[in-house]
């Protein structure tokens, strides 16, 4: 019936206007409605966050990377009185020996002896070049593996263990509650922050929600009056429009209520 008043009075733009206004509404009653829902658990939440955005702050997260350096450091340094044998050895065997000769020396030693010669043996040159890259080989592993062994700091190993082992406990801790990773625990703090100003900025929210739809009811009451109006008019009119033409079909006692 409706349907039926609203094309006759034309009224497709009081109706759009009145269906936009009644969907906002219903979505700012919504939201409020969700909202409010949340509040209940403001009190805990709030507490919750709080103490884990402050359990992050206190721990001074740095590099990403921190906790795998730690390890690896602390291994070092446990290991440090069982390799530093291993690692003079390799060292000094390969290229730097006080009290002897090492293998690079000796190798240089060979090389400079065979270019002495080498007017007088086939491939001299080329076993000349071969020395030499197996000297720089030798030499580089064994600047590489006392590179690797170096524990990278002066001072007592025990007194650093005794730093690196508390931090690692509190990275264990943390990644234990807030993710696998430091850069994981980065992402929840932030999370966390994002969540905790939801909650903090609730009551800011709930004002404004509920200004928005006091204005809303007004406006959507404002358009479902003028709708009203509009189809009480056109079904009069359509009314006595109806009631001329059956009285002219010769129906003069039929009436509409």
């Amino acid at each position: 019936y409706t349907s039926i008043l609203d094309g006759f009075a034309e009224n497709g733009q009081l109706l759009s206007e009145y269906k936009e206004c009644y969907a906002k509404l219903s979505r700012a009653e919504a939201e409020l409605s969700t909202l409010r829902e949340e509040l209940k658990e403001k009190s805990l939440m709030v507490d919750i966050l709080t103490h884990q955005i402050k359990e992050i702050d206190n721990a001074r997260l740095c590099a990403d990377d921190e906790d795998e350096k730690l390890e690896k450091l602390r291994i070092k340094i446990k290991s440090a009185e069982r390799t530093a044998k291993s690692r003079k050895i390799v060292y000094k065997a390969l290229y730097q020996n006080d009290k002897g000769y090492s293998a690079a020396y000796l190798l240089e030693r060979a090389s400079q002896a065979l270019s002495q010669i080498a007017d007088i043996v086939d491939g001299a040159p080329d076993m000349i070049r071969r020395l030499e890259e197996y000297r720089y080989d030798l030499i580089d592993i064994a600047e590489s593996v006392n590179s690797a062994l170096d524990l990278g700091f002066d001072g007592d190993p025990t007194e650093k263990l005794n730093q690196i082992e508390p931090r690692l406990n509190i990275l264990d801790r943390l990644k234990k509650k807030y993710g696998a990773t430091i850069a994981e625990i980065k992402e929840f703090k932030k999370d966390a922050a994002i969540k905790l100003k939801k909650y903090t900025d609730s009551d800011e929210t709930l004002s404004e929600l509920e200004a928005l739809i006091k204005r809303l009811t007004i406006e959507t009451k404002t358009a479902a009056d003028r709708l009203h109006e509009s189809r009480i008019k056109a079904a009069k009119t359509l009314s006595d429009e109806i009631i001329s033409t059956l009285r002219y079909l010769d129906m003069p006692k039929v009436k509409f209520v």
